[in-house]
């Protein structure tokens, strides 16, 4: 099916409302302690969802906990194990899969 030039758009319009950030890691080494940060990089906007995550995990084949479900534009530069953060919490992004006309990354709350 062929989708209208501007259908990205009216999605994204419609649906992506909330601001989500791409955190670029730092890792610190302070006498023989180890802290791993996370910096904002970038962001961008998605639909964040909580609710319905052990039917995500499930179709996704994901062993580890989901504690997020995020869907969003295609162009979004966000890759598997990289960070995100939303509402002052920051996630592991563990899975991130291209659909037809977004993007879907799937987070646990990373420590």
């Amino acid at each position: 099916m062929l989708l209208p030039d501007d259908f990205n758009r009216i999605v994204a319009d419609t649906f992506y409302d909330k601001d989500v950030y791409i955190l670029e890691k730092q890792t610190t080494s302070d006498d023989g302690w180890i802290e791993e940060t996370g910096t904002v990089q970038s962001s961008f906007k998605a639909n964040v969802q909580f609710s319905d995550l052990g039917t995500v995990q499930s179709e996704l084949g994901l062993s580890e906990q989901v504690d997020v479900s995020v869907t969003c534009a295609t162009s979004v530069g966000l890759s598997l194990d990289d960070l995100f953060k939303h509402d002052s919490v920051t996630y592991k992004a563990s899975a991130v899969v291209p659909y037809d006309s977004h993007l879907q990354i799937v987070g646990s709350k990373w420590q």
